[in-house]
């Protein structure tokens, strides 16, 4: 079986507030920043969803709910 890392690096303030959102994914070389990461996983023994949302500082309250609006 393959494996494949995506890793995140989140950047703080002295507040713990978001700065700065670096992602990489090894399989296809990428590279980028992102003003939000929205993370779902599902939790099997729970059977609910664990979420992360992040937003850097940067990221309009408009665009915040432009990536939330369609989702349930």
């Amino acid at each position: 079986m393959k494996t494949s890392e995506i890793k995140l690096t989140v950047q703080l303030d002295e507040n713990k507030v978001p700065e700065r959102i670096d992602w990489e994914a090894e399989d296809g070389a990428t590279q980028s920043t992102s003003k939000a990461v929205l993370l779902s996983l599902w939790d099997e023994q729970e059977r609910n969803t664990l979420r992360i949302d992040l937003w850097t500082k940067e990221m309009t309250v408009e665009e915040m709910k432009a990536s939330t609006c369609c989702r349930s």
